[in-house]
């Protein structure tokens, strides 16, 4: 559901994505990113 939210946001110009968001070669999100991620979501 995520991706296709993020998707959708993406086709419509309001945000933009930037490569995988992985970090490290752990194939894991990277803890700084998600942090960001999560304090942009909150002052919404």
């Amino acid at each position: 559901m995520v991706r296709v939210l993020l998707s959708d946001l993406a086709d419509q110009g309001k945000i933009r994505v930037y490569g995988t968001g992985t970090g490290h070669g752990t194939g894991r999100p990277d803890r700084a990113l998600l942090e960001r991620v999560l304090s942009g979501l909150r002052r919404l």
